[in-house]
């Protein structure tokens, strides 16, 4: 069912540097295909050829077809690649060998199956180009700030209800949000455009970092029979117990210069500037 090897083109024989899977589609034809009705024209997984042999292939179109998954031999059968074109598939996963595309900057997975962000895609460190539009995305991991070549990213038309703050570590020029369900930031925002979505991402960061440092700066101070437990060496909170039992009424007045503080020995001051 769908095309046979005999019947492929010949883009796969001759030493073309792209190769075009895709369907040529009437206006019609795009329309029964937007809506789920299956062509026997289509491809319905990858050509055995290339998932049997190496090639040199560095453009790869496959879109308007029904390709349920993408092969995991694929990325160390076509190791140069650096554009590939899904959309208008059935895909609803990538496998986990997906990171192995280590030349890959432009990835087009639009009006698929996906429910999830793929992992593996926070790996293509040179990916610059990636539109994962109409999709049922509800959530992105905080690992999408590892893109440190991604430029234009598309997500519209999908089911997001908060972007990941680490989204602004990517060098993004353009993001497309529209049609999602966005609360953080509002799809309002998100819907006047590339502009407005990234200045409100950077507000958002901006924020966070500024909340992050204001909790570093907190130094709890420590009275009375109050013991910290929230040090993170466990021997130095046995000792504060044990002292803690042993001289239960002691008060701890670190800030206070304990009597006759010129005259004590070195051990001793330390002792009870620290209020054992």
């Amino acid at each position: 069912m769908g095309i046979t090897e005999s019947a492929l083109p010949k883009q796969l024989k001759d030493d073309n540097k792209s190769l075009d899977l895709s369907r040529d589609v009437s206006h019609k034809a795009f329309i029964r295909h937007a809506e789920g009705e299956i062509n026997g024209n289509c491809l319905w997984e990858f050509p055995w050829e290339l998932r049997d042999s190496i090639t040199l292939y560095e453009k790869i179109n496959a879109s308007f077809n029904h390709l349920t998954s993408v092969p995991e031999e694929i990325a160390l059968r076509v190791p140069h690649l650096t554009q590939l074109k899904l959309s208008y598939n059935k895909i609803s996963a990538l496998p986990h060998t997906f990171i192995l595309f280590f030349h890959l900057k432009e990835l087009d997975l639009d009006h698929n199956d996906l429910v999830t962000f793929p992992v593996s895609i926070t790996k293509l460190l040179t990916l610059e180009k990636l539109n994962l539009s109409d999709n049922s995305i509800a959530e992105l991991p905080d690992q999408i700030g590892e893109l440190q070549s991604l430029q234009r990213l598309n997500l519209s038309h999908n089911r997001l209800h908060k972007l990941p703050p680490k989204l602004a570590m990517c060098p993004l020029k353009v993001i497309l949000l529209y049609g999602n369900r966005l609360e953080t930031p509002s799809q309002r925002v998100c819907d006047q455009g590339s502009r407005a979505s990234l200045e409100a991402l950077h507000a958002m960061n901006t924020s966070l970092y500024a909340s992050q440092v204001e909790r570093l700066l907190e130094f709890p101070r420590v009275r009375g029979s109050h013991i910290m437990i929230s040090t993170h060496n466990p021997s130095s909170m046995h000792f504060q117990f044990t002292q803690l039992q042993i001289f239960p009424d002691r008060v701890k007045t670190p800030l206070i210069p304990p009597v006759d503080s010129t005259r004590l020995e070195a051990v001793d001051l330390s002792d009870r500037i620290v209020g054992f």
